[in-house]
């Protein structure tokens, strides 16, 4: 018996990897995965259930941390070449100053969307949690606004 009407084997696999990977990678729940392939949230559930896409969604976000973390300690270690070098009368290239002057700005980046993140979540702490199918939460009027300001942008 096939648990998505009309669809063959190759169809369920490739749902099935794309939907794990939306609920691991791209943090979207149950119910919105369900919504955008038209299969039962029942069905996602128990894919998710059965093969631990919570864990593997937690992993994924410990690794994007370890990245983050090394990402930092490698800009560290360049301004402290950079600093010996200046120190010991060494010249530094053009070429050289500009690499870690675009590797700082990412990392300034990246610190400032994980500082972000850290606030939305202190304020929102409900919002990735799982959605019950009796009672759907929509998003503040407040939040799009400054999602639209602040991420895209965007002045109302």
């Amino acid at each position: 018996m096939a648990l998505i009407k009309g669809t063959d084997l190759s169809k369920k696999k490739f749902y099935y990897a794309e939907a794990q990977r939306l609920y691991t990678e791209e943090q979207m729940t149950i119910e919105e995965i369900a919504e955008r392939f038209h299969i039962s949230v029942r069905i996602i559930k128990y894919w998710k259930d059965g093969n631990d896409w919570s864990g593997k969604r937690q992993a994924f976000l410990d690794s994007k941390q370890v990245c983050l973390q090394d990402f930092d300690i490698f800009v560290r270690n360049m301004l402290s070449d950079l600093s010996e070098n200046i120190d010991t009368g060494i010249k530094i290239s053009s070429g050289r100053l500009y690499s870690f002057v675009r590797q700082m700005d990412t990392l300034i980046k990246f610190k400032k969307a994980e500082a972000d993140c850290k606030k939305f979540f202190e304020k929102y702490p409900d919002f990735c949690r799982e959605k019950s199918e009796e009672k759907p939460k929509t998003i503040p009027p407040e939040l799009i606004r400054q999602i639209r300001r602040d991420f895209l942008g965007m002045n109302d």
